[in-house]
């Protein structure tokens, strides 16, 4: 299991670079969106549709990125391991609605349990979520490689990173800190 926290690009001025909407509240980003060179290269997870129709179901308002005209595309791989789309979460959100954050986390781990259920292989999840601190109006990368069975308390974890009290690098899991 592996839970590192990294710095990140200024998403805001990424996102309008791109001439795509910058998010308030929650969002899904695209895979490659440090290294895409315009909006036509950008790629998102293959569950990014299912995830989102899940976030409606829990009556989840998602901030896309995207305009009703701009449609990025999904990539779909072949392999063992599940790649959660990049979630964005906004200070505004964090500071405003916490409870809404927990909910999307919550749904995420829910449909990653449900992903797996029944399976006896590997159970292997690749995830990373983008927080912007509330302080420093920076933007920390929160990447988890691991078993489902590790899955660390995200949202303490997103808490800790949006306050700045994470430092970057390899981190444990917040559960064995206390």
């Amino acid at each position: 299991m592996s839970i590192e926290v990294k710095p990140f690009i200024n998403v805001r001025e990424r996102l309008m670079q791109l001439g795509l909407h910058a998010p308030t509240g929650i969002a899904i980003l695209p895979r490659n969106l440090e290294s895409a060179s315009d909006k036509a290269d950008l790629l998102h997870e293959s569950s990014t549709p299912t995830l989102r129709i899940l976030w409606r179901q829990g009556s989840l308002k998602e901030d896309r990125i995207e305009g009703p005209d701009d449609m990025i595309p999904t990539i779909h791989e072949k392999q063992a391991t599940f790649i959660a789309p990049m979630l964005f979460i906004s200070a505004a959100l964090l500071s405003e609605n916490p409870a809404a954050v927990s909910l999307a986390l919550n749904i995420l781990g829910n449909y990653i349990t449900q992903v797996f259920k029944g399976d006896f292989g590997s159970k292997r999840i690749k995830l990373s979520i983008v927080v912007e601190a509330t302080s420093s109006s920076s933007y920390k990368k929160i990447e988890y490689d691991g078993d489902t069975n590790t899955l660390p308390d995200l949202i303490e974890l997103v808490r800790e990173v949006s306050n700045d009290r994470s430092r970057e690098g390899k981190v444990e899991d917040p559960r064995n800190s206390k």
